[in-house]
């Protein structure tokens, strides 16, 4: 939004693999960096956020 970031940010994601056995890390082959762009988050097959996917088991 421009009226709270008027310079813009520098947007990026990355991938983090949760192990069954406990603990989460991110995927060091995956990171995808966005110059101009403003994403927010990524929906999951069936709407789920992907915030909500390493949630509930």
């Amino acid at each position: 939004d421009d009226q709270f970031y008027p310079d813009g940010i520098r947007g990026w994601m990355t991938m983090l693999d949760a192990d069954p056995s406990g603990g989460i890390r991110t995927d060091g082959g995956f990171l995808l960096e966005t110059e101009n762009l403003r994403p927010h988050q990524v929906r999951l097959q069936g709407g789920d956020a992907s915030s909500d996917s390493y949630c509930f088991s």
